[in-house]
This record gives C-alpha cells, structure tokens and sequence, in this order.
C-alpha cells in the first residue's frame, strides 16, 4: 500500500476514534451551566468533548509516525507535552471552575515551559531572503504570547459555540 494511501488511513482510523471518544465523553455529562454573563448557551451543555478529540489528534500522530516510518522527533513530544499540560487545565476548569487569572498564570507558566525548552521562533524571515536571527529572550517572550493568545481565543470561539469539537 502506498505511503500516502497508509497516512489516510490513519488519520481515517482517528477520525472515527474521535467520534467515538468524544461521544463517550459527552455521556461523562460533565457540563458548563450559563453561570455567568458571557456564557451564550440558555441551558448547561457538555463541554469536555475536546478530550477527544486530543486522544484522536495523538492517534493521528502516532499512527502516521508508524505507517511512514518516521519516528516523532523532539519537537513534537514537546509541542504534545504542551498540549496534553493545556488539556489537563482546560478539564480541570470544566470539572472545578478554576478562576480566570489562576488559570492564566497556569497557562503562562505551561507556555514558558515550552518554549524553554525550544518550541519558539529563533529567527523571523519578514519576506524571502530576509532572516534576522532573535535574541532567545525575544522568541520566549513573543511566542509565549503568541501561544497564551491563540489558546485563549480557541478556547473563548469553543466556549461561544462549541467549535472546536466541530
């Protein structure tokens, strides 16, 4: 079978997967209540089916680095490990309501972790050609904003509507 028709097939396999899981958790029933003025939902939605869709994204990874044969290098471990820290806080939210500013030092403190340990920009190329190499200082500070913003406005689309279960 051919490399590409194998990879597919992965990500088919953790698609279905993600059906599935997120399903599962769903009847897990742990839910998020219109408690407060910017919650969109009249009535208490599930809200930890993001679960599953992480486990069918990790399937996914692993599954390719299987059928390609080519092993997970360092960085995606790291950028996982990341991810994996971030979920754990998105669930303890769901389950235990941790308040805004805890919850974003939490974050910040998972960021800052990762790119320490390397998942940042040391060089910008602002067109082709063109790279000007970064202080460290420079690409822990911007991409530990970078991530602290992109998580947060995943996580304020999918608390609006549910889209990234979507």
């Amino acid at each position: 079978m051919p490399e590409a028709m194998r990879i597919l097939l992965a990500f088919g396999i953790a698609a279905i997967a993600a059906v599935i899981i997120c399903r599962a958790v769903m009847a897990m029933k742990i839910m998020d209540a219109p408690t407060e003025a910017r919650k969109t939902q009249k009535q208490p939605t599930p809200s930890a089916g993001g679960l599953g869709a992480a486990i069918a994204a990790a399937i996914a990874v692993f599954a390719v680095s299987q059928v390609s044969g080519r092993p997970l290098d360092a960085t995606i471990l790291l950028t996982s490990a990341g991810g994996l820290a971030c979920l754990a806080l998105g669930l303890a939210d769901d389950a235990l309501h941790v308040p805004a500013l805890p919850k974003l030092l939490i974050l910040v403190a998972i960021t800052l972790a990762m790119t320490i340990a390397g998942i940042r920009a040391d060089v910008l190329e602002p067109w082709p050609g063109v790279a000007l190499m970064l202080p460290v200082a420079l690409g822990v500070a911007g991409a530990v904003a970078w991530l602290v913003v992109l998580i947060n406005a995943v996580n304020f689309m999918d608390g609006a509507n549910g889209l990234s279960i979507g």
